[in-house]
């Protein structure tokens, strides 16, 4: 029921906080399993800027779910 509970939270965040371009790469790198060469192709973008969209991404995950727990 916890872990229910978490991936629900998480999800509310990740729909409500991110943008369309955080929530594509957070869902190529980490639910996919694309590495970051081939989601900044999918993407049309930079490595660095994927993997720049994704720390930005984690980070206002990380410090919604902190401020709402």
């Amino acid at each position: 029921q916890d872990i229910r509970e978490l991936f629900d939270s998480v999800k509310k965040i990740i729909d409500l906080k991110l943008n369309d371009t955080q929530r594509n790469v957070l869902w190529l790198r980490d639910y996919e399993g694309y590495s970051f060469a081939e989601v900044a192709e999918k993407m049309c973008i930079t490595e660095e800027n994927a993997r720049q969209i994704l720390s930005r991404a984690r980070k206002t995950i990380r410090e919604t779910y902190k401020r709402i727990n």
